[in-house]
């Protein structure tokens, strides 16, 4: 049961511009998906994280976990705990270093 109720997304860098559900993408905007669903997209990591969180998350999830990608600096991690303690203050927000290439941010929400 209880890994039934854990949802995930992550955060990653648009290659190029495209028309998609969200309205128009370009090249280096942060695309949020989950499943094969782009959630959110925008030009600001802090944004489009919180984005995804407010899309993904409901009355019983307590956690969420932010796994950084290679290009994400200790700064802008920080902007983004910031941002959805401030959006989500009754969450945990807990972040670690992912080291993965592709994805800004892998996120697990429990």
């Amino acid at each position: 049961e209880a890994l039934r109720s854990i949802v995930t997304g992550e955060v990653t860098v648009a290659v190029r511009d495209a028309a998609t559900e969200v309205g128009t993408v370009r090249s280096g905007d942060f695309l949020a998906i989950s499943g094969a669903r782009i959630v959110v997209a925008g030009s600001e990591l802090r944004e489009v994280t919180v984005g995804l969180v407010d899309a993904l998350v409901d009355d019983h999830h307590e956690l969420v976990t932010l796994y950084c990608g290679d290009s994400v600096g200790p700064d802008e991690i920080d902007v983004v705990v910031t941002a959805l303690e401030k959006a989500h203050p009754d969450l945990a927000i807990e972040h670690h270093v992912g080291g993965q290439r592709h994805a800004t941010l892998l996120v697990a929400i429990e």
